[in-house]
């Protein structure tokens, strides 16, 4: 902290170093800690600061927790403190940069079949489909890279993709490492 107030920069430098650290917990609608009486919103890095570390919260394995949320229901969880804990222009803009199912959220599959959210491939022709790499459960309970498909894009009137999804899961509740799979 000391360094930074003797950085030799504005003050508005030095604000947007110091404020988003400060201002994560507060809320959208400024209650959360620390407690302050400001009634000045927050500052645009502080918002985008408190939904990322909520949802990297949320989403990854804590000490003082036990079980963690998959990515989309991290998403729903995000977005019903849409207005109240988090800015809900930034949070539309934060869904739609990860999507209703972020990289690496496992899919299981009305037919028993199960795959991870993984990128488009390099030639595939609309990027804005979800595509999936399908896995296969070995006796050792690791899994097998079949092949990537595309679950095309949401339809509104079907209520879903080509593909009934049944379920998703955090990878890490079936001992699936996604960088494993991806590289």
């Amino acid at each position: 902290m000391r360094r930074i107030i003797r950085l030799r920069a504005s003050y508005d430098k030095k604000a947007n170093i110091l404020l988003p650290p400060f201002e994560h917990h507060l809320k959208y609608d400024l209650s959360g800690y620390p407690k302050t009486p400001r009634k000045k919103p927050l500052s645009l890095l502080g918002r985008i600061v408190s939904i990322a570390d909520v949802y990297d919260a949320i989403t990854s394995q804590r000490i003082y927790r036990s079980r963690f949320l998959s990515p989309d229901q991290a998403l729903g969880l995000i977005l019903k403190g849409s207005g109240t804990d988090f800015d809900p222009i930034l949070v539309k803009v934060f869904i739609n940069m990860l999507g209703v199912y972020p990289l690496g959220t496992v899919l299981k599959f009305d037919d028993g079949e199960m795959g991870i959210v993984t990128n488009p491939p390099e030639n595939a022709k609309h990027t804005s489909e979800l595509w999936v790499m399908l896995l296969q459960e070995n006796e050792d309970n690791s899994y097998t890279k079949l092949y990537t498909t595309s679950l095309g894009t949401w339809n509104a009137d079907q209520g879903g993709f080509n593909r009934p999804i049944l379920e998703s899961c955090h990878p890490s509740e079936l001992g699936i490492q996604p960088a494993e799979l991806f590289f």
